[in-house]
């Protein structure tokens, strides 16, 4: 069975070499698990959306877009590649919507979602799987 030393020196290096190899452990674990988690990035959709929607007389509704992504580089890139297409579903989205889903909160959470659904659609047709969070409206202007 295994004592603990007794001498004052040996206990201090006993607890030393014990330390160091918890602290190892605790490094190892730490760096497999920011390996594995992928930190938010956004994509800021560039320039501003701006369109006319669906109201009784012409009104204009201007959404600052970004994209909160948990992906690598490669795959923010691919996504990057295919703003335009991007873009102009956002558009066609936009002005499908009427006055009061578009001024009111759960009808600004409902276009959100589903502009991220969209935005996953054109992605997965493209063969790109992006980890797309969050569709963020930065700047929101109905006139």
């Amino acid at each position: 069975m295994f004592h603990s030393p007794t001498h004052p020196y040996l206990k201090l290096l006993h607890d030393l070499v014990l330390a160091m190899i918890f602290a190892t452990a605790v490094n190892a674990y730490a760096d497999e698990s920011s390996d594995s988690e992928e930190k938010a990035q956004y994509i800021q959709i560039t320039p501003s959306l701006v369109t006319n929607f669906r109201a009784d007389n012409l009104r204009y509704v201007k959404a600052d877009v970004a994209l909160k992504v948990r992906s690598n580089q490669s795959i923010l890139m691919a996504v990057e590649s295919h703003l335009p297409r991007i873009k102009h579903q956002l558009l066609m989205l936009l002005a499908r919507q009427e006055l009061e889903g578009i001024t009111s909160a759960d009808g600004r959470q409902a276009l959100k979602e589903q502009a991220r659904d969209d935005i996953l659609d054109i992605l997965s047709e493209e063969g790109i799987d992006a980890n797309i969070e969050e569709v963020l409206f930065t700047g929101f202007l109905v006139e």
